[in-house]
């Protein structure tokens, strides 16, 4: 029984630490983090990951394509 149990905590414990990996937040935002648009207006994010995307949280004020271009909408706020 015990060794039972000292070969559950092992595979416990191994399969936490191959599990854990280094995050990949390694990067910077090259342009400005805040923009203000008029209607129909347009800014570029840039970013130093080549793998970033980009996403706005409401398409009805302003979207944001693949490449980080924005483009206003209609007056409101969004992130």
């Amino acid at each position: 029984m015990k060794r039972f149990f000292l070969c559950s905590i092992a595979v416990v414990l191994f399969t936490a630490f191959v599990s854990c990996s280094k995050d990949d937040d390694d990067f910077s935002i090259t342009s400005s983090k805040d923009v203000e648009l008029s209607s129909k207006g347009t800014s570029q994010i840039t970013c130093s990951d080549s793998k970033a995307s980009y996403l706005s949280e409401d398409e009805y004020v302003a979207t944001v394509s693949d490449k980080g271009l924005i483009t206003a909408k209609r007056i409101g706020e969004t992130y």
